[in-house]
């Protein structure tokens, strides 16, 4: 395997090179890309979630109504299917996975419409079905006969719907006020949802304040059915916006993960072409001024000693053509010498004939003496016997 690579060529090494890089970023690429899609998935099953609650916010402020009139709540069913809408509406934000989103605004308001809005509104309606049936008996007077109270006392769990509403309350401010943080601010959760907000305040106020009120004075049922209406209408509102809200702010966190995601591949992309243009960028700097030396080499070889080694040589490169040239132009000087040489110099093959003569001069003739032991030797007439001959 090491000797297969060791006999690629430069080009080919280098090509394997951005390959062994890009494939590390497909790695990430591919991971990141499954982060994202599962991202969008969760977002996908909170809108679905949203889908689900919205007829059970709807069956819930219908459900007294029902009842109501001519209708008997014989056994207290109204409670127990107003107890369990709200489990399902509970069950339904922990099965879409609405209280787990990663935005604080939208796990705010999550936590609002599955949980505390759900048991605030069944809680009102409680209250309303509670003072409907007096004021049905003592139609005559508008306060409760004997008492002239709505309640003979405050209901046992009235300090638990006080303690939601302020929780109601907190977290709707803190959605508002943690919006801008993500994913942009949402104009509508500043402006309907803020006025709902304000209403379900002011309601919820009064209403508690009757309540304190009841327990050191009559109220009139008709005042107290009033701001209970009031009260279940506003919290209605709130609810019904938060869920349009909680829709707006998870389609704007999907759209925000697609277009991160379409980023994410066209910023890896980019980056990948840039480190092939320069991989390309380099290998062209390597192989075309190699390439120029091996055909200046082959030149030379061929007895072109003419020929010019050309092209652009930078760092090594360089420094190996200024070696190369210096050695061509000592082998040229070396091989001109017997043409240059002053002295005359002749060559001759092993039968005696001249391969080479340099400029001897005319009056010099060649002869053989027939009976020279020695092979190949020539003997020139008028020519000083230290003359140089080149025997092949």
């Amino acid at each position: 395997m090491l000797s297969f690579y060791r006999d690629l060529p430069i080009s080919t090494k280098l090509l394997l090179s951005n390959l062994a890089f890009a494939l590390p970023m497909a790695v990430l690429i591919f991971f990141m890309n499954i982060s994202f899609i599962y991202d969008i998935n969760i977002g996908k099953k909170e809108l679905a979630g949203i889908n689900a609650l919205r007829p059970l916010f709807g069956l819930l402020d219908h459900l007294p109504d029902h009842f109501s009139g001519e209708k008997k709540d014989q056994g207290g069913e109204t409670a127990k299917l107003q107890a369990r809408i709200v489990e399902l509406i509970s069950a339904t934000g922990r099965d879409y996975l609405l209280s787990l989103d990663p935005a604080l605004d939208s796990k705010l308001l999550a936590d609002l419409l599955t949980d505390l809005l759900p048991r605030n509104w069944n809680q009102l309606n409680i209250y309303s079905s509670q003072t409907a049936a007096p004021d049905r008996q003592t139609s005559s007077s508008p306060e409760i006969k004997g008492t002239g109270h709505a309640f003979h006392k405050s209901p046992p769990d009235f300090s638990l719907f006080q303690a939601d509403v302020a929780r109601i309350i907190a977290n709707a401010r803190l959605t508002l006020q943690e919006d801008a943080k993500y994913y942009g601010v949402s104009p509508s959760l500043h402006t309907t949802f803020a006025q709902a907000l304000d209403e379900y305040q002011n309601s919820t106020s009064q209403f508690i304040a009757l309540h304190q009120q009841n327990a050191t004075q009559p109220v009139e049922v008709a005042v107290y059915q009033a701001a209970n209406t009031k009260v279940r209408l506003s919290c209605r509102q709130l609810a019904l916006s938060g869920i349009e809200e909680l829709d707006i702010l998870i389609n704007k966190r999907i759209t925000s993960y697609r277009k991160w995601q379409v980023l994410a591949f066209s910023s890896s992309a980019l980056a990948l072409l840039l480190a092939s243009i320069l991989i390309y960028t380099i290998a062209k700097g390597i192989t075309v001024p190699i390439k120029a030396v091996i055909g200046y080499t082959r030149q030379i070889s061929n007895g072109e000693y003419q020929a010019h080694l050309d092209g652009d040589f930078q760092g090594e490169l360089k420094g190996l053509t200024i070696d190369l040239k210096s050695m061509v132009h000592e082998i040229i000087r070396l091989a001109s010498f017997p043409r240059e040489n002053p002295t005359p110099v002749l060559a001759s093959t092993a039968d005696g004939a001249i391969s080479y003569l340099n400029h001897l001069p005319s009056r010099c003739q060649l002869k053989r003496r027939r009976n020279c032991a020695c092979r190949g030797t020539i003997f020139l007439d008028g020519i000083h016997p230290a003359m140089p001959i080149v025997s092949q």
